[in-house]
């Protein structure tokens, strides 16, 4: 189980996205980014890829085999060479918030102690310009195995694309995945698959984003718009397995109040050539509702060891599943989000906490999302 609080950086970042709205979806660093799925050694995974214009480089990879996911900063050389030191996940941190983080760590000189790396990887991406990162090969080395390179082939699966509304003092903007039907043998769709998703994340995500437009015209018509009315949103992968994918969506946004705030909707979908089917959290679990007492228990154990305050105090001594409603499938576990203010005051930010498949397996359907990822497969 992890324990999260609202990071310092995170907590810079976000003040600098409200302090800087006027000209937020124009300036944000918003990087060219990709989603590979291929084999390494046999073993499937999947790695996040995000390059910078400065040829900072950061991803995060997901070996189900392993039962890990880890994050990696590295760099992209002229030679299409990219170079990656692996470091075990820190919680808290989500998405490009993560790579941003990371980045600016990078800017002021830190970089993860030399002990905390735990794998690297050296490879090309794909020669051709015109292929935009089509492929990516080379070699991952763990640190419990130096002498051992382990081969990896990699075809791009997905490449992230951004959608902003810039108009005076309201900004918005998504960040999500696009699958690309060419590339959806790597995880054994037929091409109806990605443009399925295609249009069920993007009609959800921008329908969003136009809600959010249109309020702040409102109160800008009516002159009461105030400071700024500013929302980024971003869709990121957390897993997949089988005909099942895991996504989170971050949102943070600022309408003009004393400071912003952070927000979390996840998306457990089973996908196939007829439709995509949306996944609620008690579709994981036998139907005896047993598991809800179990979560609850669990839950509240790790949040009070993280000093939750709503926890500690009393006020939450159950857990419902609304409260559950975020929550995420990945080679670690189940993992659930709780916004700020849900286990604590905001200034104890947000909180995370991830059950180890092993805690919960005997809760599960047999044959569910949940026994498919515990599995470690694709």
């Amino acid at each position: 189980m992890s324990r999260d609080r609202l990071p310092v950086r995170l907590t810079i970042l976000l003040l600098a996205f409200v302090l800087g709205a006027s000209a937020a979806a124009q300036t944000r660093p918003h990087p060219w980014r990709v989603l590979y799925s291929g084999t390494m050694n046999d073993a499937y995974f999947l790695l996040d890829l995000s390059l910078f214009d400065d040829g900072y480089a950061f991803a995060r990879a997901f070996l189900p085999a392993r039962g890990e996911t880890l994050s990696g900063r590295g760099r992209i050389r002229e030679d299409d060479l990219l170079e990656l030191s692996f470091y075990a996940r820190a919680s808290g941190y989500y998405g490009l918030w993560e790579a941003e983080a990371a980045r600016l760590d990078a800017s002021e000189g830190g970089a993860p102690e030399p002990d905390a790396t735990v794998a690297s990887f050296t490879g090309t991406l794909s020669e051709s310009f015109s292929s935009d990162g089509s492929s990516l090969r080379g070699f991952f080395v763990f640190g419990a195995e130096p002498d051992v390179p382990l081969y990896t082939q990699l075809g791009r699966i997905a490449q992230y694309a951004t959608h902003s509304v810039s108009q005076g003092r309201i900004q918005a903007l998504v960040t999500l995945p696009h699958f690309i039907p060419q590339s959806s043998d790597a995880v054994g769709y037929g091409d109806s698959v990605p443009a399925r998703l295609n249009e069920f994340l993007e009609a959800g995500s921008l329908r969003y984003l136009r809600e959010f437009v249109t309020e702040g015209r409102l109160q800008d018509a009516d002159g009461i718009l105030g400071w700024g009315w500013s929302q980024e949103e971003e869709i990121s992968f957390e897993g997949a397995a089988g005909a099942y994918l895991s996504l989170l969506s971050q949102v943070y946004n600022y309408t003009g109040g004393a400071h912003g705030n952070t927000y979390f909707e996840t998306y457990l979908l089973e996908t196939a050539a007829a439709g995509i089917t949306v996944l609620d959290l008690r579709d994981l679990f036998l139907s005896n509702g047993e598991w809800l007492d179990r979560l609850s228990e669990l839950l509240l154990a790790d949040l009070l060891g993280q000093e939750a305050q709503w926890v500690v105090d009393g006020e939450v001594a159950a857990l419902t599943e609304a409260d559950l409603a975020a929550f995420t499938l990945g080679p670690t576990g189940l993992r659930f989000y709780f916004a700020p203010y849900a286990m604590g005051p905001y200034v104890q930010g947000s909180f995370e906490v991830t059950l180890p498949f092993e805690a919960i397996l005997g809760l599960a359907r047999p044959d569910g999302a949940l026994a498919a990822f515990a599995q470690g497969g694709p």
